[in-house]
C-alpha cells in the first residue's frame, strides 16, 4: 500500500502518520527506515539534512538544531574536519555470524549508507593483524568521507 499524498514529506513523525490513518503495520514497512522510535523515513529518499532534522523537532516542539547541524543548514562554512562525511567504526564479533545477525546487520549497514555516513567493520581477523591494520582501515575509510590528513 502506497503512503498517502497528503504526506508528501520524505520523514514524518509516526503521529502524523497516524493522525492520516495508517496502520502500524504499513509504518513497519519494508519501504521505510526507522531512524528513531518515533520517526520514519521513505527508503528510497534523499538524504538531505533538513528532512532528516525536522520529524525531531516536531517531535520536541522546545528543541533546537545547534553547532555543526546548523551551520550545515545554513550552507555556513565549516572547519575542515568538519566538512568532512560522518564515518563510524564497529566491532562485529563472534555473533555477527549468525543468519538472523546478519540479517539485522544488512539492514542496519543499509540504513548507515542510505544517511550519509561511511562504515568501517572490523573483525577478529582484521585486530589480529594489529593495531597498524586496523587504522589502516579506519584512515581510509575517513580519507573516502573527505577527511584530509
Amino acid at each position: 500500500m502506497p503512503l498517502p499524498a497528503n504526506l508528501p514529506e520524505n520523514s514524518f513523525t509516526l503521529r502524523r502518520a497516524r493522525s492520516l490513518g495508517l496502520r502500524r503495520s504499513r509504518l513497519r514497512a519494508k519501504d521505510l527506515l526507522i531512524p528513531s522510535r518515533d520517526i520514519r523515513l521513505r527508503r528510497d529518499a534523499e538524504p538531505v539534512l533538513a528532512e532528516r532534522c525536522r520529524p525531531y523537532l516536531d517531535l520536541l516542539p522546545d528543541a533546537f538544531l545547534s553547532h555543526v547541524t546548523a551551520a550545515r543548514l545554513y550552507g555556513l562554512p565549516l572547519p575542515r574536519p568538519l566538512q568532512s562525511e560522518p564515518t563510524c567504526v564497529e566491532y562485529d564479533g563472534a555473533h555477527h555470524l549468525t543468519p538472523a545477525q546478519q540479517s539485522r546487520d544488512h539492514h542496519r549497514d543499509l540504513l548507515t549508507h542510505q544517511l550519509g555516513w561511511h562504515q568501517v567493520r572490523i573483525n577478529k581477523f582484521d585486530v589480529a593483524q594489529g593495531p597498524a591494520w586496523v587504522v589502516g582501515k579506519v584512515r581510509q575509510a575517513l580519507v573516502r568521507g573527505g577527511w584530509t590528513p
